[in-house]
């Protein structure tokens, strides 16, 4: 495990879960009667973040590469279209935490020199 991935998917976490305590108001709004969600609203948009970083423009690339790579760190991952409907639905909310984490400037990215082959506009998890 990437130990800068790890500090950088804790602390989305624990920023994205204390908003949701801070703001109830963002959440979507559920029905009274019905399964509760496996993953919690803090959960969902915290691997939706973690997509950017990590480089996939595919949300399909991305479920995979979590379902291999990022287990240890949520107790269940959605299949695709779980995880497009959650998200679709959930847009408001994602506004507003994307808002909140660009106004309190939670670093998100940046960028690496070209080493290794690797491409210059390629973005990495800050350390």
């Amino acid at each position: 495990m990437n130990p800068d991935l790890d500090t950088l998917a804790t602390r989305l976490y624990v920023t994205i879960d204390d908003l949701l305590i801070e703001h109830p108001e963002w959440a979507p709004e559920r029905p009274a009667v019905g399964i509760a969600p496996k993953l919690s609203d803090a959960e969902l948009l915290t691997l939706a973040v973690l997509q950017a970083p990590l480089g996939f423009t595919s949300e399909a690339r991305f479920i995979r590469h979590a379902h291999v790579h990022l287990t240890p760190w949520f107790s269940y991952l959605p299949e695709r279209p779980g995880d497009d409907k959650r998200l679709r639905h959930a847009g408001d909310l994602f506004q507003h935490v994307i808002a909140h984490l660009t106004r309190v400037g939670v670093p998100l990215v940046q960028r690496r020199p070209l080493a290794r082959g690797l491409q210059p506009h390629r973005m990495w998890p800050l350390p």
